[in-house]
């Protein structure tokens, strides 16, 4: 109940033919690297932080077909995974 759980990616911008960047940044404590992708949208200056649920990571059907969607409507976007999920560091 206190502990995450790990789990494997379910689907990856690249599945509905969005360009992206891998990025990472320290966590505000500065004591975990958080890993994620960034989804740039030509032309536009608006930008959207999306976050997983604790059950899940940036990876989610959800929320990755969200942020397609949302390129797609002139917004960037980054997705992370959160401390102890997907990729990033920490337990």
């Amino acid at each position: 109940m206190t502990r995450a759980k790990r789990t494997e990616f379910d689907d990856h911008p690249s599945d509905y033919g969005i360009v992206y960047k891998d990025v990472d940044f320290l966590s505000r404590k500065g004591d975990v690297t958080l890993e994620g992708w960034y989804l740039p949208s030509k032309g536009c200056d608006t930008s959207l932080i999306l976050v997983h649920s604790i059950t899940a990571n940036r990876s989610s059907r959800e929320a990755t077909m969200i942020a397609a969607h949302l390129v797609e409507a002139c917004f960037n976007v980054r997705l992370f995974d959160l401390r102890a999920h997907g990729t990033s560091g920490g337990e």
